[in-house]
C-alpha cells in the first residue's frame, strides 16, 4: 500500500463544512509511518481551505497492474513549517528524479519523451505551499472481484 501511494497518482477527497465535495489528483505523496500519509500541497487553494474548515479527508489510489485499490480515511493537519514541511522538499526532489529516470529509460516514443520532459521540467519548479498530514483511521480495499 505504501509503495502504491508513492508510485501512483492518488485522489484526495475533501468537503466543505456544509458537505460540498472536492477531489484533486495528488502525485507528491509518501507514507511516513503505518498510520500517517504526507501529501505535498503545491496548489491546493480550495482543498487547503476545506481541510482547515473540515479536517476529515480521504485519499484513494489504484494500481491496475497489481489489481489493487485502497482508500485511506482520517483526520488531517495542515503544516506550513518544521521538519515535516522540510520533508516535502525532499519528496518533490525524489519524485522529480524518479520521473526523470522513467522518461529517459522507460519511454521509447520520441514525441512522448519530449512532451514528458517538458512536463517534468515544469514540475521541477514546484515548491511546497504546505503539507497535509493524513492521520489514517481506516483503510478500505476498493478493488472488488
Amino acid at each position: 500500500m505504501k509503495e502504491m501511494l508513492e508510485t501512483h497518482v492518488g485522489y484526495l477527497a475533501t468537503a466543505t463544512p456544509d458537505g460540498k465535495p472536492n477531489v484533486v489528483p495528488v502525485g507528491f505523496v509518501q507514507a511516513i509511518s503505518d498510520s500517517e500519509i504526507l501529501i505535498v500541497d503545491v496548489s491546493f487553494s480550495k482543498t487547503r481551505r476545506n481541510l482547515r474548515e473540515n479536517p476529515h479527508a480521504s485519499i484513494a489510489v489504484t494500481d491496475f497492474e497489481r489489481m489493487q485499490a485502497y482508500q485511506f480515511k482520517g483526520r488531517v493537519e495542515v503544516i506550513e513549517s518544521g521538519p515535516r514541511f522540510e520533508r516535502a522538499h525532499e519528496i518533490l526532489k525524489e519524485k522529480y528524479e524518479r520521473q526523470k529516470r522513467w522518461i529517459e529509460y522507460g519511454l521509447q516514443d520520441a514525441e512522448l519523451k519530449s512532451k514528458y520532459k517538458q512536463l517534468a521540467e515544469k514540475g521541477r519548479k514546484f515548491r511546497p505551499r504546505a503539507v497535509v498530514l493524513l492521520h489514517v483511521e481506516t483503510v478500505y480495499s476498493t478493488w472488488q472481484m
